[in-house]
């Protein structure tokens, strides 16, 4: 799986980490430091992508771009096939239009993407927790997260693919808004 996603500043990244290590040591949480231990907002995951094309395309893409605010709060939760906690980021027409832009870069290099990342579908957010929350574990972390409370102003400046390669995720391919050259390759 691929994802293109905005990875967060080093301030939120930090505050992400500090929950999911508050949360593994207090909960035993811990699969998302094994598969995703990158705090990030998805725009798009595909099973398969031609990553060269979607490079170029991306290329383009940044050249216009300029960094832009978000806001995440609260808590929420996903609720099928598993439990998923996550912290909404609030929906703006600017993140709309960041989101519609990307998709027409991703759409022709992608092969299957979840519709979950569809523009009628998609629900922008941080997630904090999957595969081992549990029903019972939840007042705990509510608990918790009212002496924790979440509101974040973020600034987003970066578009990266994310993805990874067998078991382990492999090092995010980040190209910051403004610049000129095309991705690195891994």
């Amino acid at each position: 799986m691929l994802g293109l996603v905005s990875l967060l500043d080093d301030a939120h990244s930090i505050k992400v980490r500090i929950l999911w290590d508050a949360w593994e040591r207090l909960f035993g949480i811990r699969h998302l430091l094994e598969v995703t231990p990158v705090p990030h907002i998805s725009y798009f995951i595909a099973p398969e992508i031609d990553v060269e094309k979607l490079e170029r395309q991306l290329g383009k893409f940044v050249m216009d771009m300029k960094p832009f605010k978000v806001m995440a709060t609260g808590i929420g939760i996903f609720t099928h096939p598993r439990l998923v906690l996550y912290t909404p980021v609030v929906r703006t027409q600017t993140l709309t239009e960041v989101h519609s832009r990307l998709m027409a870069h991703f759409m022709p290099a992608a092969s299957n993407p979840l519709a979950l990342y569809m523009p009628d579908q998609w629900m922008p957010h941080i997630t904090l927790a999957y595969e081992d929350v549990t029903p019972e574990l939840l007042p705990e972390i509510f608990n918790w997260l009212q002496r924790h409370p979440i509101s974040w102003e973020i600034e987003i400046d970066n578009v990266a693919l994310l993805g990874n390669t067998d078991t382990r995720l492999a090092e995010p391919r980040r190209l910051k808004f403004g610049d000129k050259l095309p991705l690195p390759s891994p």
